[in-house]
């Protein structure tokens, strides 16, 4: 069974649980409270890539029919909180609107962390696709296969070896700078929302 990581701060102690799969989400939710009361939790938050073909406002649809099992109260829309307790929310990545996954934030930050890096990593990417073929080139085929090579590549020229969390919590990734891009602050706006940092 998949053991949540514990993040604690001052202001919040928060468990993240990783679940592959939007099916899989409504099962995480009920392992988690068979072992916490939904009563003692403050907030529950859905974060997805949107590496799918169904758009991110049909698969919020989607996965809220399955949660709401769980907890009643979400909010009509993806990016939104609803406030009755628990707060809870679902946010599709990249912006709740448009196909895209994580990596795609991060590129917005490495045009302005490491504008130079992230050209020669997009070079290097395009040029080792036309290498390969066949069962070496199915991942590089998905709609975010580009952009998640290319992340992982700067990720690997920062911390060579690591995951590309890793590299997300050492390097700059996020910076005062990158933290006002629209779609990383819209993100923010919302995990503050969702947790109830001011």
């Amino acid at each position: 069974m998949p053991v949540p990581t514990f993040y604690q701060s001052k202001l919040a102690s928060i468990a993240l649980h990783i679940a592959i799969g939007d099916g899989n989400i409504a099962n995480t939710l009920q392992e988690s409270f068979a072992s916490v009361p939904v009563a003692s939790i403050s907030f529950v938050g859905i974060i997805l890539d949107a590496d799918s073909k169904v758009t991110p406002a049909a698969r919020f649809q989607a996965l809220k029919k399955l949660v709401s099992e769980h907890i009643a109260d979400w909010p009509d829309a993806p990016g939104l909180v609803a406030a009755a307790p628990p707060r809870t929310g679902i946010y599709v990545l990249p912006d709740n609107q448009n196909h895209g996954t994580l990596e795609d934030l991060l590129l917005e930050a490495a045009a302005i962390t490491w504008p130079e890096t992230r050209i020669l990593a997009r070079n290097h990417v395009t040029a080792a696709t036309e290498t390969l073929s066949g069962e070496d080139l199915a991942e590089m085929q998905k709609p975010a296969g580009p952009n998640k090579a290319i992340a992982a590549s700067i990720s690997n020229l920062l911390r060579p070896g690591k995951a590309i969390q890793v590299s997300i919590e050492d390097n700059d990734w996020l910076t005062p700078a990158t933290l006002t891009l629209p779609r990383i602050a819209a993100l923010q706006t919302f995990l503050h929302q969702l947790i109830g940092l001011p």
